[in-house]
């Protein structure tokens, strides 16, 4: 993801790590953490990018066929799943 994806996120939206750990129901430690990275999970990045309110959408291409897009990279975690 990068910083420069995370940050520009975070400001357009006009959001600090704290609120955003607050929402993801982690640390702001873990956030900073997250922004510095170049590589992570697809589910990852799609928690992240639905705690800021947006929608994460992956388009797979191959030549000579349709664009396929996927619209959910993981099943979203129940509340007896986050506490656990």
């Amino acid at each position: 993801m990068g910083t420069e994806f995370s940050c520009l996120s975070r400001n357009l939206l006009d959001m600090t790590q704290t609120a955003l750990a607050e929402r993801l129901k982690i640390g702001q430690d873990t956030v900073s953490h997250l922004e510095r990275r170049t590589n992570m999970l697809l589910s990852t990045l799609d928690d992240y990018v639905q705690a800021l309110g947006g929608r994460l959408e992956l388009n797979v291409e191959f030549p000579g066929y349709k664009k396929a897009r996927l619209k959910s990279l993981h099943k979203p975690r129940t509340n007896d799943e986050e506490a656990a």
